[in-house]
């Protein structure tokens, strides 16, 4: 499978300032998600990311944004936030 670029969290929370792109690049990290990426990402992959949403957050190892990108890596997605080196696999 080929690598592909997904925005930081960092980077995407920084956008959310803006309503327009919430808008258009989802209202929480997990639909930003699957907004970007959800063409190449299975039903089951999808269910797993918005069920994050549902994890209180005393039960988050990490947090959010790190549980969706957990969830990615499980299913053995190829993601970078590097888009320079958007074709290098970093996970």
């Amino acid at each position: 499978m080929q690598t592909m670029y997904l925005m930081a969290p960092s980077v995407y929370h920084t956008n959310c300032k803006y309503d327009t792109f919430c808008e258009i690049g989802g209202e929480t990290y997990a639909n930003h998600i699957i907004i970007t990426m959800g063409e190449f990402l299975s039903e089951l992959c999808k269910k797993e990311i918005l069920d994050c949403l549902d994890i209180p957050e005393e039960r988050r190892t990490n947090g959010l944004d790190d549980e969706c990108l957990r969830v990615l890596s499980k299913h053995h997605v190829c993601f970078t936030h590097n888009i320079i080196a958007g074709s290098t696999k970093i996970n």
